[in-house]
């Protein structure tokens, strides 16, 4: 896996420019949150409730902005990853807690790519095979790291940043091109939460923060300390790189929710059933404005396709001239798994250090790589065998939900090792900085806790048809979902209470520094 070891040297300053340190490591992680499959949370929290959780999907990135950061400032400051500091500071039975998690946002991570990749598959080729789509899916993204791996370091680190920044570039722009009518400025409302807006909450928060991602990003720049000599300055380009890019994933979740939102303005949207098939019809409608000849039978995923694709169409117009041109749906799939390879890459540094440092498994970076895609393999045939169209577009909504349960105790180390004066020394995060952090973790844990609360007691839609009272597909068992979300609750409550193991040392110190104060006015007063 030479891709895996480019990506650390370009971190490493092996690159020519000093901008390729920050802004390369910033796009490579920012790819994870454009992927197709977290399109779909966008449009549904869009086609249900319009403009009501867009304030909150920018509270989303700004917490994801936050804790990239503080992980990046991590990674700099102590040369070591964050599942490495975590395994030191906390007991066993914790890190084996947070390698759990942290490997549960890995799968469904790559599941929802996986997911992704088959959709657009089937738009480009006009099929409606999921099985053959999902293999095709799994076999590229195995085989593309090798492709697309030059032998230099330099080389394939610069090669690879390059692909992140184009294919942001391709998301960013192409929505903003093929969306002129949605507006840069609308009267957004205060957040009105609710038990059923509860379920797009946890998709929108799980696909805009990941928790595995804080795992990567300390690791990537753990190197870059023994390249310069001022670590302020370094702090601060990675902020401005991480604000740039994730300026771009904000922009292109806003674009897709605003754009289901001003649709479902014109229809009421009662239920589910009723935003899928709200879905359909704006489907309908965009592709008809691309090819009036163009035929999809399953249109279930088409907002989200449709979407793609006529950026994309848009985007080639203003750059390429090609717009009527057969390659535009070949543009679409060189997109999607150029993103996929990215994503790929980043799983498998993620994978490498939590298995390593939480559970002391040493595999190989090729291991991690093929494992993960099998075992993401699984679930994704299983739900187009049984469940067919309808049970892929349930699991890729299902996913970001099951990642938002990682994230209340996953940043509880980010906020405690940065505000650590023992182990960030002078660099450890100001007042005003921890406290943020802090909101960032009431706000997850508040919303989880909402969550849990629903699909308890509540009789929403969404929780009837986790139920199965509905003709919806169920996927995972509703005693699932109530034990995993009660048990990531009550872990990231107790980790809350739970200090760093250096605290103590940090208390022991400042009272011997208390105490020698003290005693030096008494021992200048004998003299």
């Amino acid at each position: 896996m030479d891709a895996v070891h480019g990506v650390e040297s370009l971190a490493g300053g092996d690159g020519r420019h000093h901008v390729s340190r920050t802004l390369g490591t910033a796009l490579l992680i920012s790819v994870g949150y454009i992927d197709l499959g977290k399109w779909v949370a966008a449009v549904d929290a869009g086609a249900r409730f319009g403009y009501d959780l867009v304030l909150l999907v920018l509270f989303f990135n700004f917490s994801a902005v936050l804790n990239q950061y503080l992980s990046t400032c991590i990674g700099m400051v102590t040369g070591k990853n964050l599942a490495e500091i975590s395994s030191q500071e906390y007991s066993q039975f914790i890190c084996v807690g947070l390698g759990l998690q942290a490997g549960m946002s890995l799968f469904t991570s790559e599941l929802t790519m996986i997911l992704g990749i088959a959709v657009g598959y089937n738009l480009v080729f006009d099929v409606d095979d999921f099985i053959t789509s999902i293999i095709f899916a799994c076999v590229v993204i195995n085989v593309l790291p090798y492709l697309l791996s030059p032998r230099d370091k330099r080389m394939a680190g610069t090669l690879n940043a390059c692909i992140a920044g184009f294919t942001i570039l391709c998301f960013v722009l192409g929505l903003l091109i093929s969306q002129p009518e949605i507006p840069l400025h609308v009267n957004v409302m205060f957040p009105k939460l609710s038990g059923e807006s509860a379920y797009s909450l946890m998709a929108l928060m799980g696909a805009n923060i990941m928790s595995h991602n804080f795992y990567v990003h300390s690791s990537i720049v753990q190197v870059q300390r023994a390249h310069v000599h001022t670590l302020g300055a370094l702090f601060h380009d990675h902020l401005f790189s991480i604000l740039f890019t994730f300026t771009g994933v904000f922009l292109v979740n806003y674009v897709l929710l605003s754009s289901a939102a001003a649709e479902s303005s014109h229809n009421v949207i009662h239920t589910f059933h009723d935003a899928v098939e709200l879905m359909n019809e704006v489907c309908e409608s965009c592709l008809h404005s691309i090819n009036p000849t163009l035929r999809i039978t399953n249109m279930t995923f088409g907002v989200l396709m449709a979407c793609l694709k006529k950026s994309l169409v848009y985007l080639d117009s203003c750059f390429l001239q090609i717009f009527t041109s057969s390659m535009a749906p070949l543009v679409l799939l060189a997109v999607l798994l150029f993103s996929s390879h990215i994503i790929a890459l980043t799983s498998v540094i993620a994978s490498h250090v939590v298995t390593e440092h939480f559970f002391g498994a040493n595999l190989s970076l090729v291991a991690h790589h093929v494992l993960l895609k099998l075992l993401s393999m699984i679930p994704a045939i299983y739900s187009a065998k049984v469940a067919g169209s309808e049970g892929v577009y349930q699991l890729i909504i299902l996913c970001p939900v099951i990642q938002a349960f990682t994230l209340p105790s996953s940043v509880i180390p980010v906020f405690r090792i940065a505000s650590s004066s023992w182990i960030m020394g002078n660099y450890r995060v100001s007042l005003r900085v921890e406290i943020l952090a802090s909101l960032a973790f009431c706000l997850t844990l508040f919303i989880n806790i909402i969550f849990a609360a629903e699909i308890l007691f509540g009789d929403s839609d969404w929780t009837n048809s986790l139920k199965g009272n509905t003709e919806t597909p169920v996927l995972i068992p509703h005693t699932v979902l109530i034990l995993m979300s009660c048990a990531s609750i009550a872990f990231a409550l107790f980790l809350a209470v739970t200090p760093l193991k250096s605290s103590s040392r940090e208390a022991e110190t400042q009272e011997l520094s208390v105490h020698s104060q003290r005693e030096a006015p008494d021992e200048i007063q004998r003299s």
